[in-house]
C-alpha cells in the first residue's frame, strides 16, 4: 500500500468535508464524543487551506487522513504544564477515512508534519484529546508523545500531549 504525506489542495476539499463527516460519525459511533456536526466542518477545512497549515495522507488514490497546526491553543484546552521550551506548534483535526483505519496512516500523519514541522525549526509539538478516545491517547504514546495534563471536561478529561522535535 503507498502512502504519501503531502500538503492539502483546493481540490481534496470535497473528500477532506467527507472524510471529517464520517470520521465523527465514526467516533460517536464508539462512544467518543470529541467531535460532532458543528466541529470539525468545511469552514474549519477552508481556513486550514488558506492558512496553508492542512496536509493529507493519500492512499490508494484518495484523501485518507488529515492533519492541520497552528499558533492556537482554545483557553479552555490549555494548560500551564508544558514543558518543552522553544517554538511550538499546535496539531488540530487529526482524523482518518473509517474505510482507512488500522493501516497506520494516522502515525503516517503524526511522522510526516513531525518532518514538516521540523523543517521549519519548530521546537515542539502539542496536541490534545479526551479521555475516551483510547486508540488517539495509544497512538500518540506509541509516537513519543508525553502525556503533560489532564483537566475535567464534559466526557471524561481533556488530555493534553507535547513532543520534542529533534
Amino acid at each position: 500500500m503507498d502512502i504519501e504525506f503531502r500538503k492539502a489542495e483546493r481540490g481534496d476539499l470535497d473528500e477532506l468535508e467527507e472524510l471529517y463527516r464520517l470520521a465523527v460519525r465514526a467516533m460517536n459511533a464508539a462512544g467518543i464524543i470529541q467531535w460532532d456536526e458543528t466541529y470539525p466542518r468545511r469552514e474549519h477545512v477552508e481556513r486550514d487551506l488558506s492558512e496553508d497549515c492542512l496536509y493529507v495522507v493519500i492512499s490508494d488514490g484518495r484523501v485518507a487522513g488529515a492533519i492541520s497546526w497552528n499558533y492556537e491553543v482554545d483557553d479552555e484546552h490549555d494548560t500551564d504544564k508544558w514543558t518543552i521550551p522553544g517554538e511550538w506548534r499546535a496539531l488540530h483535526r487529526l482524523a482518518v477515512h473509517p474505510d482507512f483505519t488500522g493501516r497506520g496512516l494516522g502515525a503516517a500523519a503524526m511522522r510526516g508534519i513531525e518532518k514538516e514541522l521540523g523543517r521549519m525549526g519548530v521546537r515542539a509539538m502539542r496536541f490534545d484529546t479526551v479521555s475516551s478516545n483510547i486508540p488517539a491517547m495509544r497512538l500518540y504514546k506509541s509516537q513519543g508523545w508525553r502525556e503533560a495534563d489532564r483537566q475535567p471536561w464534559t466526557d471524561g478529561d481533556i488530555v493534553y500531549f507535547e513532543k520534542a522535535i529533534s
